[in-house]
């Protein structure tokens, strides 16, 4: 499993997700970051700040 919380980019944010892999964790951010923050998409920059905070977990 792998997972990402928005405070781990210095976001004042609670939100965090869980999911099988890399791939889902960005679907899961990029639609979050659309609802909650007013993103319309993750330029590159971010998105690679957010790959490198992406953790391996154990599944609960």
């Amino acid at each position: 499993m792998k997972s990402f919380e928005c405070k781990d980019i210095g976001v004042n944010c609670g939100w965090k997700c869980q999911a099988e892999n890399e791939q889902e964790i960005l679907r899961q951010v990029e639609e979050h970051g659309r609802k909650v923050h007013g993103m319309q998409q993750l330029d590159p920059e971010l998105r690679d700040r957010i790959q490198s905070k992406i953790k391996d977990t154990q599944a609960a």
